[in-house]
Formats: structure tokens, sequence, C-alpha cells
């Protein structure tokens, strides 16, 4: 895993090194080991590249080129087939330098051009420069786990892995997005998004053309379709997904250093520990803990480490801590907090690098694959209500036992509010995300300041009608429509918030066995009645039958809460937490920055302070502080405040040499 930075010229004109430089340094957290650059199309592109040394410790720095020095690359990520991918290159006439997989995606590119993309499996994003061609590709994988940014003007585009990477340039404009603030920061996920004006990303699955006299086209290499196989048995999707997922976790154990596991002591991570203990190889399994809280989880992660005969490490995120790491986390996720939770994600990613570890296996995307939300139990529960009958009186028995067991996501991840019956369906079924969305409309024009003059096309449900209200989401069933807008939260918060930036902050890198390539197209074909079982209320109800006999007895009568945190009232009675809620949502602050109605503000904070917390509107407003907070607080590390970047970091020149034309 690393840092990647481009920038590329129109007309000819020429890239200023310290440009590069700068933005390299801004990122440097992602790449510490080593740093290069290269100057090519006859200075008109600059490439930058910070390293995470994973894989080829010796010979894989970057920028990397072909043997004639016509091909170069910036690499972010891994490629988890490189070796067999390398052998069949080798059968083909190509030959090998270095043993990174940064030289197959050259040689893939050598061999297949455009066509290449589907053989990649892994977590990257990288940019190809073909000199012949004058052509430079900037490509993201399936799930948007490796994040890659850009910035166009009228003389250039400039590329980063993130948003700091470009405002280390201080001609690169700085400001929140309006899109942004209402859409993505109330929950509402497209495709892709930045939380800044004028720079983009990089949709997943998707890569940009980039050529000198030609505006940039995106295109789109993948995406996951959803066409389920009726042929398909529950016993015989049981033994693929066993083998899928055996294989995807072996795949994420090749490494030239140790690698771990972030281990919560819920399934998905638990059977991530298990097929690993199951390879043979010796590692430690990392865990944060809530002391005191019922978002604790450590004793039974250490329960299933002793099970598995791990070597266990955990570290207690107290709030006070947690409230210390709030800049860093924000700075580094560079998006609005839902939840305190990713604080926890970035020190535990402190104590995985302080035990001399650069790469995890973590269990995302499982969720989002198999219907492990409650969302997915209550959108069932009301089509059931609506059919009437014997149905409705089922679905009333089992909203009752919903209520009960998923009581602690209550307001965040579900709510038993009828608001969904007032709006006008998008969908054939109770959409929960639908109805959240249009819901969240009436706060608009309430919570911002009346200047910045947000119209009906700047609303949350607007905005997810214009995302989701085309032919080919409509026409999927309920289940897999929600599995789509789950899919965007996935790659355009949860990883990002929870992943990629939080590990690499402390320069370690994730790796996420359920985001496989083969896994999620597997999980496309999946008929929704093997994921949930609505009934027994049973949410992945596929995964726990397949592996029921890897996890231990203890585990078997558990109900798993999604990954939470304690709130942000919590956060905000600690000392330093105080300090940043009393800073940031100060009158003073709120009319400073000009994006919030200053009254709205202080009525939040009232209601915050004496409703009771156990009621589902204290939780909406602890979120929507949540929320203030994080968008005062990334206006302030960006917009207010240059990005810190300096010139003094040591840089190896790889630009190859001129060739010799006769």
């Amino acid at each position: 895993m690393c840092g990647i930075n481009a920038i590329f010229k129109y007309n000819q004109k020429q890239v200023d090194l310290n440009d590069i430089t700068l933005m390299s340094s801004a990122i440097q957290h992602r790449g510490p080991d080593e740093a290069g650059y290269a100057l090519l199309n006859d200075g008109s592109l600059g490439f930058g590249h910070v390293r995470l040394s994973i894989i080829d410790l010796k010979t894989g720095q970057q920028p990397m080129f072909n043997d004639d020095g016509t091909i170069g690359l910036i690499f972010n990520g891994e490629i988890y087939d490189h070796k067999a991918l390398r052998e069949d290159l080798q059968v083909r006439g190509h030959h090998f330098k270095t043993t990174s997989d940064s030289e197959v995606i050259i040689r893939l590119y050598e061999e297949y051009d455009l066509n290449f993309f589907e053989k990649l499996n892994g977590e990257f994003a990288f940019i190809i420069w073909d000199q012949n061609k004058r052509r430079l590709l900037a490509v993201k994988d399936r799930m948007g786990i490796k994040p890659l940014f850009f910035y166009r003007s009228h003389d250039e585009i400039i590329f980063s892995s993130e948003a700091k990477g470009i405002f280390a340039l201080p001609r690169v404009p700085r400001q929140i997005s309006k899109e942004y603030l209402t859409g993505p920061a109330w929950g509402v996920f497209p495709k892709s998004f930045s939380t800044f004006e004028s720079i983009e990303s990089l949709k997943p699955g998707h890569f940009l053309i980039v050529n000198q006299n030609e505006s940039p086209v995106e295109k789109e290499y993948w995406r996951l379709n959803y066409t389920p196989d009726c042929n398909l048995t529950f016993e015989d999707a049981q033994e693929k997904l066993r083998n899928l997922l055996a294989q995807a976790v072996k795949r994420r154990m090749v490494a030239d250093v140790e690698v771990g596991v972030y281990l919560s002591g819920g399934l998905d991570s638990t059977l991530i520990c298990a097929l690993m203990a199951q390879n043979g190889q010796k590692f430690k399994a990392f865990n944060m803990g809530f002391t005191g809280s019922v978002y604790d989880e450590a004793s039974l992660a250490q329960k299933i480490a002793n099970h598995y005969g791990v070597q266990f490490e955990t570290i207690d995120c107290s709030m006070e801590l947690m409230a210390e790491n709030y800049l860093k986390t924000i700075y580094h996720s560079e998006l609005v907090l839902f939840n305190p939770g990713p604080i926890a994600k970035i020190i535990l990613s402190h104590l995985v690098r302080s035990q001399n570890h650069k790469a995890c296996l973590t269990g995302e995307g499982s969720d989002e694959i198999f219907g492990g939300y409650p969302y997915y139990k209550l959108e069932k529960i009301r089509q059931l209500m609506l059919g009437g009958g014997e149905e409705a009186r089922l679905a009333e028995d089992l909203w009752k036992k919903f209520k009960i067991i998923d009581e602690r996501s209550e307001g965040v991840l579900w709510d038993g509010k009828k608001y969904w019956k007032g709006v006008e369906p998008l969908f054939d079924f109770p959409s929960f995300h639908h109805a959240r969305a249009h819901d969240a409309d009436k706060y608009i024009d309430q919570a911002f300041n009346p200047e910045l003059k947000f119209g009906e096309d700047n609303k949350p449900g607007t905005l997810f009608d214009k995302t989701y209200g085309i032919n080919e989401i409509k026409n999927l069933n309920s289940f897999n429509i929600t599995r789509s807008t789950s899919m965007n939260k996935l790659s355009g918060y949860l990883i990002p918030a929870y992943c990629d930036r939080m590990e690499m902050a402390n320069s370690v890198e994730c790796r996420t066995p359920f985001l496989d390539r083969d896994m999620l197209n597997f999980a496309g074909t999946l008929l929704p009645k093997y994921c949930l079982n609505v009934r027994e209320l049973k949410e992945k109800f596929l995964l726990r039958e397949a592996f029921k006999d890897v996890v231990p007895s203890f585990m078997k009568t558990a109900h798993k809460h999604p990954f939470m945190s304690p709130n942000w009232y919590t956060f905000s009675k600690v000392s330093a937490g105080k300090t940043i809620v009393d800073e940031f949502l100060s009158r003073r602050k709120i009319k400073s920055v000009g994006i919030f109605n200053p009254a709205f503000v202080r009525n939040a904070r009232l209601l915050w302070k004496i409703l009771p917390q156990r009621t589902l509107l204290f939780k909406r407003v602890d979120i929507l502080i949540g929320q203030i907070l994080g968008i005062q607080t990334l206006h302030h590390l960006f917009v207010e405040n240059a990005v810190p970047a300096s010139s003094s970091i040591n840089m190896v020149d790889r630009t190859p040499a001129p060739r010799f034309v006769p």
C-alpha cells in the first residue's frame, strides 16, 4: 500500500518538481518507507510515489517502468493473484526484473491494453502513462477500497490518493462541497463524491482516460451484476462460499511482512481469524475495547483468539483518548463522522504499527454482501405488514422480537417511525434509506445558513432519487436494491472512515477478504432468501450456516450488533471532547464559518442535553451534532488552514533515461 500523486499539464506546459514534492509530503503517512518521482512526456507529466513496502521489499520501488521506459506506473494497493498472472505472462514471452505485483500490472497492460482490468483481483488505485500513445490511465478497484481523487482546470489535471495531497498546492481552491453538505453528510451516498468543491473522486470499477488534446473520459470496466442463480442450491452455495472465503483469506496472507487480523468479536472477523489459523501461520489478533460500555467486546474477542490459539493484543479506547484523536481522525478521513467509532480505528492502527505490523485482514463488506444490517430485516417485516392477512400477523410478532434484539442500533441503522408511509415510494417496497433521506429534507432549510440558499435539488431526498431512481436499480428485487445502496455507503463512507484512511494514517494497510473479486461476483448470484431468514430474524443466514462448524460454540447464540462506540454526548463529557465541542459549535465559530444557522445549532445542543438518551429523538440529535461538528472541523482543517506540506521530503529521481533514436 502506498500513496500516489500525478500532475498532467495540457499544451506541453512544464510540471514543477516542487509541486510533486509538496503533494508527496502531504500524504507521506501512506508510504513512509521510500519516495520517488519521475518527470515524463518532456516534463509535462509528473509522477510522485510514497511507498509502504509490503511485497518485494528490495526491488519494488516506484515510479516503475517497462524495459524501454515507454510505460510508467504509480500504484497503490495489492494484486493478490500476481504470481499466477506472472507465470502466464512469462509463458507469453514477458520477462520480469522484480517480484513485485506492480510490474505485473505493467506487463498486463503491454499484453492486453485496455482489456486487462478484469484480470486484476485486489485493492488498488494506479496511474499508467503510455508514452507511445501519449495516454494516461487512472484506475480504481471494483469497490473503491483504494482512494483516488483528481482536480481539473483549463491547463492541468492533478491526482492524489487523498484530497490533502491536492490541497498541498496553494493554487487549488478549498471549499466544502454544497452537494456533500446536503447529501453524503446526511447519509445519502452516490457512486462517488468528494467532500470538497472542485475535487472529484474516481468511481469504483472505473478508469479515466486522459489525452493531451481531449477532455478526460471516465469509463466503467466492472459493476456488481445482481443476477440470482435459481439453479444454485442452498447447499451448493454454502460449499462455494466456504471455498471462496478460504481462498480470499489465503490470498491476503501473502506478504513479505507479518500479517495480522482485526478481531472485533463478531462473526466476520472471527471467520477470518479461523481461516488464517487453518493456514498454519502464526499471527496476531488486534482489538479495541470500550471498557465499561455496552459496546465493549474485548473479552469476547480475547475468548475467540484463545479458541484458535492466536496471540491477542487489545487497547482500551477511553473516551478521553478518543477525543484526543478526534482532529487527527477528521483530518485523515476527510469526512463527517456519524459516530465516534472511526476514532477507535485510528487508535487501533497505531497499536498495530507499534507492534511492527504493516498489514491486517479485516471483515468489512460482509454485512453489505450477505444482508447483515438491521434494516434488511426491517424492510422485510414492513413488506409482510403491507401484505395483510397471515403475513401481517406474522410481521407483528417479528416486529416485537426485532425491536428487542436490535435495540442497541435503533436510531442509527433502523427506527420504528412510520414516516415511510408518508413518502411517495421510489421502489415497490418501503425502503429504509429512501424514507430516511426524505425525512432529512425537513432539516436542510432549518440547519443551514439561509444565505446558502439550498434549493429542492440540493436535498437528501432529491439526491437519493437521482442516484437510485434509475431503471437498472428499480428493476431489482427489494433485497438487491438495498444491497446496492449499502454498497455505495460501504465505498463512500465505511471504507474511508473505518478502514483505508484510518489504517494508512499510521502506515498500516487493510485487506478485505469479503471484497475479493470472486466473492463479489458470487454475491450477485445469491437468492435473497439465502441471505436473510426473516422468520427466524437471522441476518447473513448463508454465511452462518456455511461456517457453523467453524465458529466457537459460545458464539452461536450471541447476537452481534454492528460495530459502534459510545456516542457524541459521551464524547462531550470528557475534557478534550468538551473543548472541541465548545470551540467548534460555539455561536462565534458557527457564525464565522457561515455554513450553519446558529439558532438551529443552539436548539439542537439544548435538546441534546435534556433528552433521555434512550429515546429515538436523542439518538437522531446525537448523530446530527456529530454531523455539524464534523463539517465545522473539516472547514477548520482544510478551508481555514493550509494542509501541512514540506519541500524537504527526500525523493529519488526514477525518471527513465532518454531513449536513443537513430
